[in-house]
C-alpha cells in the first residue's frame, strides 16, 4: 500500500472520527462549516517531506481533498506553493476528490518553510498556508545502516515537544518499519508496515521489525507540524526523517 493510498484512508478515518464537531479543537474535521467560499481545502492527513524518495514517490508526498459545494471535486485546479497537484481519480489511483503531487513536475518546499494550498473552481477560490516543521535531532538504537533481523526492534529517541496538536492520535508523530531495498529503493507493502505505541508527550517510541522478504527495512519517523483550522479549510504538514538497515 503506498504511503498516499494510506492518507486517503487516514482522512477517511479522520472525517469519520471528527464528523461531530468543527471548531478548532476539533483538529481535522475538514469540516465545510465557517467556509467563506464554496471551494474548500482538506488537507487534515497531511503533505510530507520526505528525507529521500522511496520507489515513484515525490518528495512532497500525500492527499488533498477537495470538495465544491460539498461534494468531492476533480475538476478543481489545485497548487502547493504554485506546482499543480495531480487528482487521483485520473489515474483510476484514488477515489474523486483527492489531490497528490505530480510524479513528473513535483511540489517542494522552500527554507522559508512555508506550504501554501490553493484550490479553484469555476470563479471560486481557496487558500491556506502553514508552517512546516523544523528538522530536530533523532537518535536511533541500532544505528542507522545497521543491521536488523525479523523480531528485532528499532527504539528512536528526540527530546523536541513534537504533541503539538489536539490528541486525535492521527496528526502524532509516529514511527513505521517496513521491509526494504536500498537497490531499487522499493518498499514493501505487501502487508501493513510496523507501528510504534506511543503515549502523548513521548519522546520515544519503540517498533518490532516484521518479517519481509526484502532485504532490509526502512525506519520513517513522521515529525507533526502545526494542524490549521481556518475559513473551512484545513492542513497540516510534516517532515519525515529516514533510517534504512540491513538484514
Amino acid at each position: 500500500m503506498s504511503l498516499n493510498r494510506r492518507s486517503v484512508i487516514l482522512m477517511s478515518l479522520l472525517l469519520a472520527a471528527c464528523s461531530s464537531g468543527s471548531s478548532q479543537s476539533d483538529a481535522g474535521t475538514g469540516s465545510d462549516a465557517g467556509a467563506t467560499s464554496r471551494l474548500t481545502i482538506n488537507g487534515s492527513t497531511g503533505l510530507r517531506m520526505v528525507q529521500f524518495q522511496t520507489k515513484d514517490e515525490p518528495p512532497l508526498a500525500g492527499t488533498v481533498l477537495i470538495k465544491f459545494d460539498g461534494k468531492e471535486t476533480s475538476s478543481a485546479t489545485v497548487k502547493v506553493n504554485g506546482t499543480a497537484l495531480v487528482a487521483q481519480s485520473a489515474s483510476g489511483a484514488g477515489p474523486v476528490g483527492y489531490y497528490e503531487a505530480d510524479p513528473n513536475h513535483p511540489a517542494t518546499i522552500g527554507s522559508d518553510l512555508k506550504m501554501t494550498i490553493e484550490a479553484s473552481q469555476n470563479g471560486e477560490t481557496s487558500t491556506i498556508t502553514v508552517d512546516c516543521p523544523a528538522d530536530i535531532t533523532v537518535n536511533v538504537t541500532p544505528a542507522n545502516n545497521s543491521t536488523l533481523a525479523a523480531g528485532g526492534t528499532v527504539t528512536a529517541s528526540w527530546t523536541a515537544n513534537l504533541w503539538i496538536n489536539p490528541p486525535t492520535g492521527l496528526m502524532d508523530p509516529g514511527l513505521t518499519l517496513r521491509g526494504y531495498n536500498a537497490s531499487d529503493k522499493s518498499v514493501d507493502d505487501s502487508s501493513q508496515p510496523a507501528t510504534a505505541s506511543m503515549t502523548q508527550g513521548a519522546t520515544s517510541g519503540t517498533v518490532t521489525a516484521g518479517t519481509t522478504s526484502f532485504p532490509g527495512y526502512l525506519l520513517d519517523f513522521q515529525i507533526p507540524g502545526l494542524y490549521k483550522l481556518e475559513n473551512g479549510n484545513s492542513a497540516i504538514c510534516y517532515r519525515v526523517r529516514r533510517f534504512t538497515y540491513v538484514k
